[in-house]
């Protein structure tokens, strides 16, 4: 019974771990892909911020480089949906998209911004449901979003309301910020510091598409 109940509690966290590492990822690869190409590698937010500057200021080359990098990643969402609905595991566009980014750990050339870009938009929808949770782990500012909705609703809860999950919601933005201090960091002191993702990607997902752990929209 004690075996029994160490296995219900490993089949528990096992989505919080996948989730907690796919966020990092994310954070790592924003980090890493602002510092080497200028863009980012999954906040399409903040790359729509700055195609609207660059076409402000006339600056003609780099609004079409912001336009190639959010294409790339909504091909990147696009191709991993595919893929998912078809019946693939999510481990195959995760392993698409560790490629893109061991290419990328070589190339210091702005069209890198691109292939990054589109390994975060595989991983971003290669799944999304975790658990019981439904998380976006490339971009955190809806998850943001709901963990404040969480903090009011646990002030002023509604009747027979079921109770708001904060803490899976706070793990996200800590991990993506941790991801991305680390991010930081080894792209200062690591030689081709994408290379570190690249090799977890593949596994994180491993098995989880027959045990419905993890799971892309659909």
């Amino acid at each position: 019974m004690e075996r029994a109940a160490n296995s219900r509690n490993e089949s528990a966290s096992t989505p919080v771990v996948q989730a907690g590492l796919l966020v990092m990822i994310a954070g790592y690869a924003d980090a890493i892909g602002f510092l080497q190409y200028d863009a980012f590698a999954g906040q399409m937010t903040g790359n729509t911020i700055l195609l609207a500057i660059s076409i402000f200021h006339q600056s003609w080359a780099d609004t079409g480089y912001y336009v190639a990098v959010i294409v790339s990643f909504l091909f990147g969402v696009l191709l991993a949906g595919g893929l998912v609905r078809f019946g693939h595991a999510p481990a195959l566009p995760l392993s698409i998209a560790a490629v893109a980014v061991a290419i990328c750990a070589f190339i210091e050339a702005r069209w890198g911004a691109s292939l990054l870009a589109l390994a975060m938009g595989l991983q971003n929808a290669a799944a999304t449901r975790f658990g019981d949770e439904k998380l976006n782990t490339v971009f955190i500012t809806g998850d943001l979003q709901r963990l404040f909705e969480a903090i009011i609703a646990r002030l002023w809860p509604k009747p027979e309301a079921p109770p708001p999950v904060v803490r899976s919601l706070a793990l996200v933005w800590f991990e993506y910020f941790g991801g991305a201090l680390i991010g930081v960091l080894a792209h200062i002191t690591v030689p081709h510091a994408l290379l570190i993702p690249a090799a977890i990607l593949p596994f994180i997902l491993f098995g989880s598409w027959r045990s419905g752990r993890a799971t892309s929209a659909q």
